[in-house]
């Protein structure tokens, strides 16, 4: 658990993109939250956008200097999901990185060495001597080619196929984004909850990196394709990891970007930002437990 002897736990929100000032239930829950944010506006930077060149970088790493680590932050969309590798990098310790993803983020950069939304995973692979392993969970079957298996021993792959294998044979002709939506398998869905926990074997303290792009888009929109999580499925899981393991951090992204915004907007703003509040919510309140 974040050790804090205050109790409060450190908030920053990284406006990218302003999608955040789109969903006033949740700005106006942070503006009147008892411990305060940190909003960084980094609004105004160039070169932000799935790929971040090496002048937009040197700038977020500055912004981003006196944000600890040790903390929630709310990443923006899974545009700049990069930004996870910023935060990584102040870690100095060994540790596990647990990321909820329906993509495995280890894709090569088209040119040069630039990082990117799809890419930073490699990145922090490659590069961080303190990391010890790389957990995602709900990553599209796929993604996952034999070369990536083999190339990255110590990533571990829950796969969207593994989850939906627990719930037996599943008709061609069922959507999958309602598999786990059904009521009848409520029961079913906190055996997949707890099967993921105890494969997933976390060895050190944890750094978690969310994209809401891993829950299913009958229960919110982001402007990624999806997986087959449940918002209850997801913060279950979280629970679990958060009462067991010590945790470092925690990112947060999968907002809606400017086209999803128009054409979903309203409604979609309302729903998004008020799981953006229920999570917050939860998560504060478990790292705010003694162990």
């Amino acid at each position: 658990m974040i050790k804090n002897k205050d109790k409060q736990i450190p908030i920053s929100l990284i406006n990218m993109s302003n999608i955040y000032l789109q969903q006033q239930n949740f700005m106006q829950f942070l503006n009147h939250y008892a411990d305060g944010y940190c909003l960084v506006d980094a609004s105004g930077i160039t070169g932000t956008d799935c790929y971040c060149d090496d002048l937009a970088l040197k700038q977020l790493t500055k912004m981003l200097a006196n944000i600890s680590v040790y903390g929630i932050h709310y990443i923006d969309s899974g545009n700049y999901h990069y930004l996870s590798k910023i935060f990584t990098d102040k870690l100095n310790q060994m540790f596990d990185l647990v990321v909820f993803d329906h993509h495995h983020d280890m894709q090569p950069p088209l040119f040069g060495q630039i990082l990117s939304c799809g890419g930073w995973i490699k990145e922090v692979l490659d590069n961080n001597r303190f990391l010890n392993q790389v957990i995602i969970i709900g990553v599209q079957d796929e993604w996952i080619t034999e070369d990536i298996r083999t190339q990255y021993t110590q990533v571990q792959f829950i796969t969207e196929n593994e989850i939906i294998a627990l719930f037996g044979n599943i008709s061609n002709d069922v959507n999958k984004d309602s598999v786990l939506l059904d009521e009848k398998n409520l029961l079913l869905n906190k055996k997949v909850v707890q099967y993921i926990f105890d494969k997933i074997r976390i060895q050190y303290p944890v750094y978690i990196s969310i994209d809401k792009d891993v829950l299913s888009q009958e229960q919110y929109k982001t402007n990624w394709d999806q997986g087959i999580l449940t918002t209850d499925g997801l913060k279950n899981l979280l629970t679990l990891i958060l009462k067991n393991d010590e945790v470092l951090g925690i990112d947060i992204c999968g907002e809606m970007d400017a086209v999803m915004q128009e054409q979903y907007g309203g409604k979609w703003n309302e729903v998004n930002g008020q799981f953006n509040i229920d999570l917050l919510t939860s998560l504060v309140l478990l790292l705010r437990r003694d162990v």
